[in-house]
């Protein structure tokens, strides 16, 4: 799984959280309406297609979560699966994740540990 995939990822956590707590979100691929005209047939139509739409990116969301979990269960250091989690998954800051890791380590620290296991891992599926 590559770096590109994992933000893909947190982008579509972050936007599945915002549209279940009803925060407002743009969810990326749906359509976005101008003047709806006064008619009930269109706004079901309208509701169904967004419906639609949504189940979509919420199955697409389940594959890359599934995809996400078999990757992080096939990391073997116990710090690097958490600084995968913490910001693939949960959608932290690199400074956020230091904190929370603890010890000396920084923002930058934490960083570089996860882009070197990601090119590291990168190399490996690339032989």
């Amino acid at each position: 799984m590559t770096k590109e995939e994992l933000e893909k990822l947190s982008q579509l956590n972050w936007e599945l959280q915002s549209a279940v707590s009803g925060r407002t979100a743009a969810i990326s691929g749906l359509p976005h309406m101008g003047l709806l005209q006064d008619r009930t047939g269109l706004y079901l139509a309208v509701i169904d297609e967004i419906k639609q739409l949504i189940m979509e990116r919420v199955l697409d969301s389940i594959m890359e979560y599934a995809k996400l979990n078999e990757f992080v269960n096939e990391i073997d250091d116990p710090l690097v699966r958490q600084i995968i989690l913490y910001r693939y998954a949960d959608g932290l800051r690199w400074c956020q994740i230091a904190e929370r890791i603890g010890g000396d380590n920084t923002a930058d620290s934490v960083r570089r540990i996860a882009e070197r296991y990601l090119c590291a891992r990168s190399r490996q599926e690339n032989k």
